[in-house]
């Protein structure tokens, strides 16, 4: 569990299968949720960006509750 000022974020078990398949590794998970640009789009949905020397991590979740995100995939730009 990763907190960000007021949100408290949670992986789901599908982002982690994802990170792992795409070499990415939980360092980079963790600077990206806590350091990265986070942008809202749709309703509840946010993304995190973190640019690093071999590209960008990018991290997807959903607003849960009020104060919960879930990210629920992790990808390379």
């Amino acid at each position: 569990m990763i907190y960000r000022n007021k949100w408290q974020i949670i992986l789901s078990f599908h982002s982690i299968m994802r990170a792992v398949q795409r070499g990415i590794t939980e360092d980079m998970i963790n600077a990206t949720l806590k350091n990265g640009k986070m942008k809202w789009f749709a309703k509840n949905n946010v993304r995190f960006e973190c640019d690093y020397k071999i590209g960008t991590v990018i991290c997807v979740g959903e607003l849960k509750e009020s104060n919960t995100i879930k990210i629920l995939t992790i990808e390379w730009r």
